[in-house]
């Protein structure tokens, strides 16, 4: 497959990663994540209009620089520059929490949206809720649940990017379908990266708008059927799935984390509709 793939190297930089650590590897996780986000497309096209564009674009950079997606890097990168995201390319190499939060110190009204882009990343959207409810207090019901939608939309493009780039170096039949599905998507997003760094930075607010208002729109194109496929799964065992990964991100982070009985019910209630 990679050598099949080779001449379309000039389009996407498969060559950037080689094992990811953000990657869909079962089907399941996979279909239940693009229910989720198709839940969430209609508050993010709304966003675009009734949001601050340099927010959302913080949070997403901030996902990004846990999953560390080149495609995400590529577009968002632009788009926060454009957005006026300050230091955001520092913010997309951060490697810990202190060190994305120190880079807004300089406005402390960014701080609760880092923290819970970083939390949400670290934990790939589970187990979100006292994060949630931290954000929620700190800047309000509605801008928290657009900042949990947009924390979907990178994850859904930062696992979708990586899984992609996978699928070509280690080939499998899961990979080899999805490098299928989504490859023009993907090469869209490359050329349109390459494109907007011919803007310049802090451009009009109505473009970023714009731009906010079409990514949800062309990428639905891709993801609600998929969401559509995935919805009984989300419905039926979804909650399983999730407990079994909070207790495996919790472990990574905590050696000496919980129980898987006491992860369940710590969990419970913990994904925001």
């Amino acid at each position: 497959l990679e050598k099949i793939l080779r001449p379309l190297r000039v389009f996407l930089p498969l060559d950037l990663v080689l094992n990811m650590p953000g990657t869909w590897k079962q089907v399941t996780h996979c279909l239940i994540d693009h229910a989720v986000l198709t839940s969430y497309l209609p508050r993010i096209f709304c966003s675009a209009f009734c949001s601050d564009a340099r927010i959302g674009e913080l949070v997403h950079v901030t996902v990004n620089s846990v999953n560390n997606c080149p495609y995400c890097t590529g577009l968002h990168g632009e788009l926060a520059r454009m957005a006026g995201v300050e230091d955001s390319e520092k913010l997309m190499v951060a490697k810990t929490e202190n060190e994305a939060c120190a880079l807004v110190k300089n406005r402390p009204e960014d701080l609760p949206y880092v923290k819970f882009a970083r939390t949400f990343a670290q934990s790939n959207g589970f187990g979100i809720g006292p994060a949630f409810e931290d954000l929620a207090t700190a800047v309000g019901a509605g801008p928290a649940k657009t900042t949990l939608a947009l924390c979907w939309f990178l994850h859904w493009g930062s696992f979708g990017g990586n899984t992609l780039n996978n699928a070509c170096k280690k080939p499998s039949l899961f990979g080899t379908i999805f490098f299928l599905y989504y490859f023009v998507l993907f090469g869209i997003i490359t050329v349109v990266s390459k494109i907007l760094k011919l803007f310049p930075s802090g451009g009009p607010k109505f473009f970023s708008g714009l731009m906010n208002a079409t990514l949800p729109v062309v990428a639905g194109i891709w993801v609600v059927p998929l969401g559509i496929l995935g919805a009984p799964l989300a419905l039926t065992c979804g909650d399983s799935i999730r407990d079994k990964a909070t207790l495996k991100c919790r472990t990574i982070m905590n050696p000496a984390a919980e129980s898987p009985a006491s992860a369940a019910e710590d969990n419970k209630g913990t994904r925001i509709p």
